[in-house]
């Protein structure tokens, strides 16, 4: 395992957004999965965009690190496509959001960056299509099976301190017994 102290990295604003579906409480909501857009992913990268745009009002950004769970992060890309932002993608499914933070406070301590943005998505048809069963296909939904949230988080990691500081992170190691 390995073990990192940070020096100076803080979790500053945060934005997210929600399917109305997943019953939580967010700053920002779509009515349903696909938000009036013809395809699932067209509403993903609507999400995206929605809390990145929220995120950059009159901040300077050096970096977006992030991504979501489409095949060789697609929605991600074509979000970013739109701004004219530095990026690193990251594909690690329900660990994306929390490595992007030890990655984004990793690269604060560095001392080559200020301002950071960690961003993730993921839509439930989307990862419904790649991990499990296509809605089309009509398998029955099993009780003990997990349900991927229609959501996007984008939260920025700075210097500037704020109530919440990032203190360590420990990185596991795969073993198998």
């Amino acid at each position: 395992m390995a073990s990192f102290k940070f020096k100076k990295a803080y979790l500053g604003d945060s934005s997210s957004i929600s399917s109305k579906n997943e019953n939580i409480k967010t700053k920002f909501s779509l009515e349903d999965y696909f938000e009036g857009y013809s395809t699932s992913e067209e509403a993903e990268v609507k999400m995206e965009k929605k809390v990145l745009d929220d995120l950059l009002e009159n901040r300077k950004i050096d970096l977006v690190v992030g991504g979501d769970l489409s095949n060789q992060l697609g929605i991600t890309n074509e979000t970013l496509s739109n701004y004219d932002l530095s990026y690193l993608g990251l594909y690690s499914a329900c660990s994306s959001y929390v490595e992007g933070l030890i990655l984004s406070a990793s690269l604060l301590d560095s001392g080559k960056l200020k301002n950071i943005i960690t961003l993730v998505s993921s839509h439930n048809l989307d990862a419904e299509r790649t991990f499990r069963y296509p809605i089309e296909y009509g398998s029955p939904r099993r009780t003990t099976q997990t349900f991927t949230a229609t959501a996007a988080i984008a939260s920025i990691v700075s210097k500037e301190e704020t109530k919440i500081k990032i203190e360590s992170c420990t990185i596991g190691k795969v073993i198998d017994y």
